[in-house]
């Protein structure tokens, strides 16, 4: 980003789920890789339980339960998406506790996933936190946590410049 630029917003996003943190770029999904879904994190879950990686809103669940948006009180758009192809799995493998327009704290359990039978049906359960709607002329992601990371550690910084 350009030096002089003005931060209008900087917020730590944190990590949803227990397990093994890497750069969005190592994704095994093209569209998560190349960033045309959002900027973010990825990790591979270890434990069941998805969390709200900050304060928010719901703005939607899917029907297949596998994805939560959220918007952050500054008006951050994030995707918690879990898995790849995992749609195709009609809700199964996947317990979601919360519904569109539902006001979440950081750490409020979002969903639980059947690792067991995700992983014996999912391509991969590799799971998504992005930034959906970045301008990357004024949007930063930096990644804080890589490698083992448990929920509700900090992953990366979302920084919006003016």
């Amino acid at each position: 980003m350009n030096e002089r630029q003005t931060i209008s917003k900087k917020r730590v996003i944190y990590s949803p789920m227990t397990g093994r943190s890497a750069p969005i770029t190592e994704a095994g999904d093209q569209a998560f890789a190349e960033k045309m879904i959002g900027d973010g994190a990825m990790i591979t879950p270890k434990e069941k339980t998805v969390a709200a990686p900050c304060d928010g809103t719901v703005l939607f669940v899917s029907g297949t339960k596998h994805a939560v948006g959220l918007e952050t009180e500054e008006g951050i758009r994030l995707l918690l998406h879990v898995g790849i192809d995992t749609a195709a799995l009609n809700g199964e493998g996947f317990n979601v506790f919360v519904e569109n327009g539902q006001t979440v704290k950081k750490g409020d359990i979002l969903m639980e996933l059947d690792l067991d039978f995700l992983e014996k049906n999912a391509k991969s359960m590799d799971a998504f936190i992005t930034v959906t709607e970045p301008d990357s002329s004024k949007t930063e992601i930096s990644l804080i946590a890589s490698g083992e990371v448990r929920a509700g550690e900090p992953l990366y910084w979302v920084t919006i410049y003016e």
